[in-house]
């Protein structure tokens, strides 16, 4: 098979993932509140699937069914106080699983148990909270009938407008690495011409929606465009530490779940901070 007919098998099943990848998160995330939150669960299982099975190539292995333990309760937790079924009081009963991985470490007999536990408990922070505070953005504190997943949607769309637009314009004008380091590729060219993308994107919106104020539409999108990018880079250095390429193979020619969602997981928590206060 020559190189070119490679490349467009190549470019073929990248496309053909994409695209289903995209109507099932979009469609779960619009249909209801119950897929809504089943699709995100589901995320979070496999993204610490990839999170654990990545650590376990440096120097720690978390207990893994504990671990998820803790996971699916975290989640739940916070998804029960968002749509209002439990109150935030509650919230520390769904905390008590993770004690679980810190007991059994007790007696597993691993040669670095302190990084077993730190790596599980920043798991639950990268991983869960982020996916969790999605329910936060989509049930406006109303319970289950406020359901409305364009807020969650809009930064999605944030993501993929800079994403795709620092694309074009790293590769037209790129000249000067945004951290070479850890990402060769990421230009400040590509940054700032994403960035201005985005915001003007951000401002077309807002002329025909009433979802949020053009400030808020800006700071939202200013939020993602800084956080989306450090999400980025901090996913790449992981990766670079331990010398791979993709967080996983779920998602032929696209890699994991992580590899995804990197730009989203720092900045979902600075969205909802932002709007608690907005």
């Amino acid at each position: 098979m020559s190189s070119k007919q490679t490349k467009f098998n190549d470019l073929l099943v990248r496309s053909i993932t994409g695209l289903i990848f995209l109507v099932v998160v979009v469609g779960a995330t619009l249909w209801n509140v119950y897929s809504f939150h089943v699709l995100y669960l589901l995320l979070v299982m496999l993204g610490l699937r990839e999170y654990f099975a990545l650590v376990k190539k440096g120097s720690a292995n978390p207990e893994p069914i504990s671990s998820y333990l803790a996971g699916l309760s975290l989640y739940i937790g916070i998804v029960l106080v968002s749509i209002d079924l439990i109150q935030l009081q509650s919230l520390p009963l769904f905390f008590l699983p993770t004690i679980f991985p810190l007991i059994i470490e007790l007696y597993r007999k691993k040669e670095f148990p302190l990084n077993n536990i730190a790596c599980f408990f920043f798991g639950l922070v990268y991983l869960v909270i982020p996916f969790a505070l999605l329910s936060s953005l989509a049930v406006a504190g109303d319970g289950i009938e406020s359901f409305d997943a364009k807020p969650v949607l809009l930064l999605f769309a944030f993501i993929w407008v800079y994403d795709s637009a620092a694309y074009i314009f790293g590769i037209s004008f790129g000249k000067h690495r945004l951290l070479e380091r850890i990402s060769p590729k990421k230009s400040w060219e590509g940054a700032i011409g994403g960035g201005l993308t985005t915001l003007v994107f951000a401002w077309g919106l807002s002329t025909f929606s009433n979802q949020f104020t053009l400030n808020q539409f800006l700071v939202i999108a200013a939020i993602m465009i800084v956080f989306g990018t450090l999400g980025d880079l901090f996913e790449s250095m992981l990766k670079r530490s331990l010398n791979i390429k993709d967080s996983g193979n779920l998602l032929p020619g696209h890699g994991g779940i992580l590899d995804r969602f990197d730009a989203l997981l720092l900045s979902i928590p600075a969205v909802w901070i932002y709007l608690q206060f907005a």
